[in-house]
């Protein structure tokens, strides 16, 4: 994948290269474009600052002691069990042991 930001199925798909963009600029493109936001960043679970409902869904994964092929498997897995509107518009929590949607 080149550096940079790219859409796939309205998932907003960032690779390290873009460390350098701030949240909001991120957030704004997820809002613009409706998509979906999966992120590792303890910033975008803050609702006044970063409202999910502008967004098809934030899933923060809470990564802890987990390696990617775990963040991968975590969020995989919760998209195979659940229907996009249970989580359109709203924060997602991902733990290595379970989820909270609100």
């Amino acid at each position: 994948m080149a550096s940079g930001i790219c859409w796939k199925r309205k998932a907003l798909i960032a690779d390290t290269a873009t460390s350098g963009i701030g949240d909001e600029e991120v957030f704004r493109i997820a809002s613009e474009q409706k998509a979906l936001l999966i992120t590792r960043d303890y910033h975008f679970t803050n609702p006044l600052r970063f409202p999910p409902q502008k967004t098809r869904g934030i899933i923060f994964i809470r990564h802890g002691n987990l390696a990617s092929d775990e963040e991968i498997g975590l969020v995989k897995k919760f998209l195979a069990l659940h229907v996009h509107e249970e989580f359109d518009g709203k924060l997602v929590t991902l733990y290595k042991d379970g989820v909270k949607i609100r």
